[in-house]
């Protein structure tokens, strides 16, 4: 697969076609922590969190079955997700997608693709009267999104924060949406 890959991609990308395993030594059903983070999360994202929370507390493998298909069905939305998003004509920094509960996810994928060394990048979706914003910050971009979006959204009528590389913002009404693209468009590029 390297080889095949390797004239039209750069290194990043093939390097995270593998890495680390970790084993849970106090058992469980899953045995595999990356799994188990990936379950979680599945289930979490997708209003099942209790799912998630019993296979953490090494709960009868009862519910197995029913988190790895909660899980599979979540990375299925965001790959969808991530299909359909596409940058905005005018702000190639930030991606618009439809399903306001996959922005996250996608927000991940568009970001940590390795394809490319990139500046932050946000993928928004409409959710009532307001956008739902999530925004990542590669490796090396040297951005601290918390603080931008925390700014860039309250002067735009909502709210934000986060951490260093990732951040979400809540923007209210959808008509001030404008002014958060263009202000992301300012400060991460």
């Amino acid at each position: 697969m390297i080889l095949k890959i390797s004239p039209y991609h750069n290194a990043d990308s093939m390097l995270s076609l593998w890495g680390d395993t970790w084993h849970l030594e106090r058992g469980g059903a899953v045995k595999d922590a990356h799994s188990l983070a990936g379950i979680v999360e599945g289930c979490g994202k997708s209003g099942k969190g209790i799912l998630g929370a019993a296979l953490c507390l090494r709960s009868p493998p009862v519910y197995l079955d029913d988190a790895w298909e909660t899980a599979r069905a979540y990375r299925l939305r965001i790959i969808e997700a991530t299909r359909q998003a596409h940058p905005l004509p005018d702000n190639p920094l930030i991606y618009e997608i439809a399903d306001a509960d996959a922005v996250s996810g996608v927000a991940d994928a568009v970001s940590f693709d390795g394809l490319l060394n990139h500046p932050p990048v946000a993928v928004m979706a409409p959710r009532g009267d307001s956008y739902s914003v999530s925004a990542r910050s590669p490796q090396g971009a040297g951005k601290d999104l918390a603080a931008i979006l925390s700014d860039l959204a309250g002067t735009c009528g909502g709210t934000g924060g986060g951490h260093y590389s990732r951040g979400g913002a809540k923007i209210p009404p959808r008509d001030k949406i404008d002014c958060f693209t263009s202000g992301f468009l300012e400060v991460c590029a």
